[in-house]
């Protein structure tokens, strides 16, 4: 499939969050939504992230409730690299933060304008600027967890791989939810990522390796939760299951959830899935 058919999927999918969404009608008095907030500034282009902040106490018990610790959840959204929004994490923003988490819903620059590496970056950017304003909402920054689906549970996994090798341990937690682990389900002449890694797999292999999370994941990786439908066509469950697998090599604590009969759109979609990912996430920031 042609990577603007691949677009049309998954803006169909926003157009489905967005008439589900009861955000604007009616927000829950169990969390407050800052929107628009300009986390990073780059070749004249503002990056802004949603924050969902509980009004309740944080997760845990806490002597002092003037400083709840509560987790905070950096969220990546999907779209193939190339489009997608913020908007997007809507729902799982809210789920987060009604289980006691602050959850920041980044955006990032896109392709063709820019190239994963930079995408990578953007994202970076965006989980050391929530940390350090993780006590205007009362978030402790050492209980850092990052959340991604598709293209964004890739760079979610890229980012907490390349801090364990870096020995920085704030990442706590990831999950990754239909994402490209490694690239051997493409051809190397496959031309569907061009405009994103700037060339094939045979033009540019240093690249694809370099953010292959399954090339870079080491023993001291963070508990990694997992999410795939069993019938998703643009990403296949094999390239998930690999990276589940070796982390159970070695020895690092990661679970896998089958969305059962459901594709790419339809398991981002699934509330068990969902779920599921929180409460793992809850257990893992707090060890």
């Amino acid at each position: 499939m042609h990577y603007q058919g691949i677009c049309l999927l998954w803006a169909l999918m926003f157009c489905w969050n967005t008439i589900t969404s009861a955000d604007d009608l009616e927000p829950p008095p169990t969390y407050k939504c800052y929107r628009d907030q300009v986390f990073y500034e780059v070749d004249g282009v503002q990056l802004k992230a949603d924050v969902y902040e509980p009004l309740v106490k944080g997760v845990g018990p806490s002597k002092d409730q003037r400083r709840v610790s509560r987790p905070l959840v950096v969220m990546i959204h999907g779209g193939f690299w190339t489009v997608g929004d913020k908007w997007d994490l809507a729902d799982h923003g809210r789920e987060l933060a009604q289980a006691g988490c602050v959850a920041v819903a980044i955006n990032y620059r896109l392709a063709p304008q820019a190239k994963i590496l930079q995408q990578i970056d953007d994202c970076r950017q965006a989980v050391k600027w929530a940390q350090e304003n993780a006590s205007s909402w009362q978030a402790d920054p050492q209980q850092t967890a990052l959340w991604g689906y598709s293209a964004g549970g890739h760079l979610a996994l890229v980012l907490a791989c390349e801090q364990r090798l870096e020995r920085r341990t704030a990442i706590r937690c990831v999950v990754a939810g239909g994402a490209p682990c490694e690239f051997s389900f493409m051809r190397d002449d496959n031309r569907l990522l061009t405009h994103v890694f700037g060339g094939t797999k045979r033009q540019v292999p240093e690249i694809f390796n370099a953010v292959s999370p399954l090339k870079l994941v080491e023993e001291h990786a963070c508990p990694t939760f997992f999410f795939h439908g069993t019938d998703d066509r643009l990403v296949p469950m094999s390239s998930s299951l690999a990276m589940y697998d070796r982390l159970r090599e070695l020895g690092v604590v990661t679970e896998y959830f089958q969305v059962q009969r459901k594709g790419h759109l339809l398991a981002f979609l699934d509330a068990d899935a969902r779920r599921a990912a929180i409460e793992f996430l809850i257990s893992k920031v707090e060890e």
